[in-house]
């Protein structure tokens, strides 16, 4: 008897660890098809379980060539919530290390928690942009854009 009891206590657990595993194996690959292959530049991760952003990445960091009184609208950051987060407008905001050759304003939300901005050439020359959390307690690594003269976009 104690023998029977044995066997279908470790049948069970045995059970338990393999739906555990498929679960495990499900929400994966669930996460990973969500991923869009351009996210490769990830920022730091959040140090606190408590907080509603826990990661931020920049679409891409390669670097960015518009033209003078151009815009590039394809730059986004992918925002991790904490379960039960939400995110609005203010929780993300993109900086142009040097406004005066060109300017990012907020663009947009996606369902998929991506925040999409505006870069627009002002001048020639080089700044950098990136994203942060309203906080200052993610940022990403900065991009890299170049305006130049040429006002069309090839």
């Amino acid at each position: 008897m104690k023998m029977k009891n044995a066997i279908k206590w470790i049948l069970g657990a045995v059970a338990l660890v393999l739906v555990c595993v498929l679960v495990y194996t499900v929400s994966g690959k669930t996460q990973n098809s969500e991923n869009n292959e351009e996210e490769v530049a990830v920022a730091a991760e959040a140090s606190s379980e408590e907080a509603a952003i826990k990661s931020l990445v920049l679409s891409n960091l390669d670097d960015l060539e518009i033209g003078m009184r151009k815009q590039d609208t394809g730059i986004f950051a992918k925002v991790e919530l904490s379960e039960g987060a939400t995110l609005t407008e203010e929780d993300v905001v993109f900086v142009s290390t040097n406004p005066d050759v060109a300017e990012v304003t907020f663009d947009r939300i996606t369902r998929a928690n991506s925040v999409y901005c505006v870069i627009l050439g002002v001048a020639p020359g080089e700044t950098e942009i990136y994203a942060v959390t309203k906080d200052g307690s993610l940022e990403t690594p900065h991009k890299k854009v170049i305006v130049t003269e040429n006002t069309v976009t090839e």
